[in-house]
């Protein structure tokens, strides 16, 4: 409110998958979890969610303790029951609400983050769930869902309205239109919200976007979210057809900056740094706006070359254009992800137990890119 800028530097804290409950919570208790993000320095989590927990009574009428003993998730409940016991009895939607809380209390902005539509981990070709109009994607369903996020979750600073939108029906027609649509729901159930908006081909594609900021505004016509869009990408080793394990990587990382630039990061174009990546004729300072680079994440052990080449060109791009990100993910294992119960997350900042960094070195890199550098975007 007083034009300084605001730097998101954060965190994906998964809580979209079968359980539909933040994960973690059957390792530590809620809140420590909580002080120890922000005690690593992030500002901001991006909380997964999944449309079914607020719309279908498997969600919203389900407590944690049914929810886990329908999944056989014995193990799991036993752990919730140790750490974090006040939520065993709470429905889905107020252990959501608690996590939300408990972030809020320690410091940290939460991004609610539309993951997906069923819990399940995200995203396969065959989930029929990837665009508006797939079988499990009903729009209907994910506007109330966006509504009762919007309406009945305190303490959020944003909400993001879909993410990686792909498959075969994705075209940037019904994008505008259905962006329009969520952001109007959004903005209408709390004004006080930042409204997040991916593109297409998993949240890599943006360029179809005006490069004219007053032809843009026309997609999203809804006065009071027009100065609330931040847009989102994701950069992963495999995201842009590059092989980062082969030829020199300086060229492999212009090769893939300029294509990013062109798929989206013009909107950052007034940046002189970025201004000199990308010939795109799409790279116009009459578009601006925040950019938010709300998906990366590299296999921690450090025995991919192509992830660990990438990496460093991805932190080189962030930090030159001091971009808003969050990192994927927190999590050091899940309830169930593979099948099993404790399944690990090898791109997580904790380890399997939950109790401490998994890799220094990452989060260090991570911790030098946490402060802003730049002004507002101007």
């Amino acid at each position: 409110s007083d034009g300084a800028r605001v730097k998101l530097a954060c965190v994906n804290w998964a809580a979209h998958l079968e359980a539909m409950v933040a994960e973690g919570l059957d390792r530590q208790p809620l809140a420590r979890l909580a002080l120890a993000t922000r005690g690593m320095g992030f500002n901001c989590v991006r909380l997964t969610w999944a449309t079914h927990m607020l719309t279908r009574s498997a969600g919203w009428n389900t407590t944690v303790s049914q929810r886990f003993k329908a999944l056989n998730l014995s193990r799991a409940l036993r752990g919730i029951h140790i750490h974090n016991p006040a939520l065993v009895n709470l429905t889905l939607p107020d252990a959501f609400k608690a996590a939300v809380a408990s972030m809020a209390r320690a410091g940290l902005y939460v991004i609610a983050d539309n993951h997906v539509s069923q819990g399940q981990w995200c995203c396969a070709k065959n989930d029929v769930e990837g665009f508006w109009g797939d079988p499990g994607f009903a729009v209907q369903e994910w506007l109330d869902g966006l509504r009762a996020m919007a309406l009945h979750v305190p303490n959020l600073a944003g909400i993001s309205l879909r993410n990686e939108l792909r498959g075969p029906k994705q075209n940037p027609s019904d994008w505008h239109r259905f962006m329009t649509m969520g952001a109007s729901v959004v903005s209408t159930a709390n004004p006080n919200l930042l409204i997040f908006i991916a593109g297409l081909n998993n949240d890599t594609d943006l360029h179809f976007l005006s490069s004219s900021s007053e032809d843009h505004l026309l997609y999203i016509n809804v006065s009071t979210a027009q100065h609330k869009l931040v847009y989102e990408m994701h950069w992963y080793a495999s995201s842009y057809g590059v092989n980062f394990a082969q030829g020199n990587l300086n060229q492999v990382c212009a090769i893939t900056t300029s294509t990013i630039t062109a798929s989206g990061a013009f909107m950052v174009a007034s940046s002189p740094s970025l201004s000199s990546l990308s010939p795109s004729s799409n790279t116009s300072s009459s578009f601006v706006a925040p950019l938010f680079m709300s998906e990366f994440g590299v296999d921690q052990r450090g025995g991919n070359k192509a992830s660990n080449r990438y990496i460093n060109c991805l932190f080189a791009f962030i930090a030159s254009l001091d971009l808003d990100w969050s990192y994927w993910a927190l999590q050091g294992s899940y309830y169930r992800r593979y099948g099993n119960e404790g399944d690990e997350e090898y791109m997580g900042i904790l380890n399997a137990q939950w109790n401490a960094p998994r890799n220094m070195t990452v989060l260090g890199k991570l911790q030098a890119m946490q402060q802003p550098w730049k002004g507002i975007y101007t």
